[in-house]
């Protein structure tokens, strides 16, 4: 299997010549604003989307940026270079 950011040639070159442009020492594959717990938060609401918590005006954050879909999950991995979260499946 392949990393997320080289799912596609396109895709993968757009991260080598991100890598190749920076400095030593400095250079990263993926860059995110996204840290650890957002990514393993982004997982449990699509597994337990009933234990989400509920904190603003009854809802943990506005419907549109909560995971909907698989579907578009793939799409924005696939079309953007700040959205590098591994799709795992169901198991």
């Amino acid at each position: 299997s392949k990393p997320v950011g080289a799912l596609d040639a396109s895709r993968l070159a757009l991260f080598r010549e991100r890598y190749a442009s920076m400095p030593p020492g400095d250079a990263f594959m993926y860059g995110t604003h996204y840290s650890a717990p957002a990514f393993v938060a982004y997982f449990l609401v699509r597994q337990r989307p009933e234990l989400n918590l509920h904190l603003h005006a009854g809802r943990f954050d506005e419907p549109d940026r909560l995971f909907f879909s698989v579907r578009e999950a793939w799409a924005s991995v696939l079309r953007s270079t700040s959205d590098v979260k591994e799709l795992l499946p169901h198991s």
